[in-house]
């Protein structure tokens, strides 16, 4: 825990938006139109659901696999008044588990690891598809989502198919940092 005492300090000095431009456009996907459930994968500390407006939303969800964040997650929504669904794994197009990369200098940083990947740091964590996350949803499901897994986006999209072709509606802000590591970005087109 003592590592992530630096970031803690920024976070609070940054007001909990480090990622300006992307919460304007999440603000607004979620101000566009009625969704019944928010989605954050991954969430980290939760800023992403606590700096903005949630409008007759029935059900928030918050997806995060690092276990170390876990405790400021539940505290940054439970301090603005959140109740969330917390769903601590790693979101993909498959179940089982993954090889997670917790960076305890950045934790905006961590991600899974690719199969033939070697790092330091990492943990195997559960893993499951998007589309199990919202599988009991009954009713219309009307969805907003972001995914900002640091490179795994694609894999996070097609596990989420199903739940998006039986969607009344929905949104998706896809934060691809894909190109950081000399991977294809995500083309939308494909869903």
């Amino acid at each position: 825990m003592e590592a992530l005492m630096p970031w803690r300090r920024m976070f609070g000095n940054h007001d909990g938006n480090f990622n300006p431009l992307s919460l304007l456009m999440w603000d607004m996907f979620l101000a566009d139109g009625p969704c019944t459930r928010v989605l954050d994968g991954d969430a980290n500390y939760g800023e992403m659901l606590a700096n903005v407006e949630l409008p007759n939303v029935t059900e928030v969800i918050a997806v995060e696999p690092n276990s170390l964040l876990r405790p400021y997650l539940r505290r940054t929504l439970e301090e603005d008044g959140l109740e969330a669904r917390y769903v601590c794994v790693a979101a993909s197009d498959t179940k089982g588990t993954a090889r997670f990369l917790r960076d305890d200098d950045w934790s905006g940083t961590s991600r899974v690891l690719e199969v033939d990947e070697e790092a330091g740091n990492w943990l195997e964590v559960p893993q499951i598809t998007a589309d199990s996350i919202v599988a009991e949803t009954r009713g219309t499901l009307r969805l907003a989502r972001k995914v900002d897994v640091e490179g795994n986006e694609t894999a996070v999209l097609r596990g989420a198919y199903q739940s998006l072709a039986r969607a009344a509606d929905y949104s998706i802000l896809c934060r691809d940092k894909a190109h950081s590591r000399n991977r294809p970005s995500v083309d939308l087109r494909q869903f």
